[in-house]
């Protein structure tokens, strides 16, 4: 039996390169890349289980603190040109809770979903049991309606059934509310830079988008209003520790032993091949 693209289905496929033990794929038509055969509910759930432990993050807790809040500000600062900071906003692998504080202090009533343990336990320490979800979104979760954003950092390239999700999304989200999603971007100049060996190309990305068909995944029940680069804080300590974390290259982690210590927690706004999509429901 063929192999199909799980986004337009086609058949016209070309193998790219080997991750791991899968192969990733492009699809010719709309120029998807994903990955095959997908990893399992056990495979995901033991990636999952100690996801942020690797990166080390407990070592320069203040350093990374202060990244995730001038990368969500500059977030948030951008869903307000289109709304007003109030009502409901879930935020959708919400992590340890950054973003959900920061919208919290512009105005918003939060909610997070995570299925990290330790993601879930700081989360719902900072916000209670009721407003943390500790397993996949359903449309049971919440009442029809009931949110007027919805934000999704680097979540939609991990959804097995992206299509399915963004069904349930509109379900919970009220007329003319607002998605923010963030996910890399396999047009963007640094993945032509780094080619198979970009960072995003990991066993837990199952796909891999563009700007053009990611449309194909929002559906009709939204209208695109932005659509453009997406740009972090990133400090040279945090980004060594990720790539080590990958096994990447290790020219960044020699640099590191020579730069000065200023050098190392200094912030830099960085776009490292994602895209930031805003859209609203019709």
């Amino acid at each position: 039996m063929p192999l199909n693209c799980p986004l337009c289905g086609s058949i016209n496929l070309k193998f790219c390169f080997n991750l791991s033990a899968r192969k990733v794929y492009k699809c010719n038509n709309c120029h998807l890349k994903f990955l095959h055969p997908l990893p399992d509910e056990k495979e995901l759930s033991a990636i999952y289980k100690n996801y942020y432990d690797s990166w080390k993050l407990e070592e320069f807790n203040s350093e990374v603190s202060q990244m995730k809040s001038r990368t969500f500000d500059g977030y948030l600062d951008a869903i307000s040109r289109f709304t007003t900071p109030s009502g409901k906003l879930l935020d959708i692998g919400c992590a340890t809770g950054e973003l959900l504080e920061r919208a919290e202090m512009m105005g918003f009533d939060v909610y997070g979903v995570e299925i990290s343990p330790e993601g879930v336990a700081k989360s719902r320490k900072k916000f209670g049991d009721d407003k943390i979800i500790n397993k996949k979104l359903s449309e049971e979760d919440f009442p029809k309606d009931f949110f007027s954003v919805i934000t999704m950092l680097d979540v939609i390239e991990h959804i097995e059934k992206p299509g399915e999700f963004m069904k349930i999304l509109s379900g919970i989200l009220a007329k003319n509310g607002l998605i923010f999603m963030v996910t890399p971007d396999t047009s963007s100049w640094i993945k032509k830079i780094l080619k198979k060996n970009w960072l995003h190309y990991k066993e837990e990305h199952l796909y891999y988008y563009n700007k053009e068909n990611i449309r194909l995944v929002i559906g009709s029940d939204f209208e695109i209003i932005h659509s453009g680069q997406a740009y972090k804080f990133l400090s040279l300590n945090y980004m060594g520790n990720i790539i080590a974390s990958y096994s990447r290259n290790s020219l960044l982690s020699m640099i590191l032993k020579v730069l000065p210590y200023s050098w190392k927690i200094r912030n830099f706004k960085l776009n490292i091949g994602e895209m930031a999509i805003i859209c609203r429901k019709k």
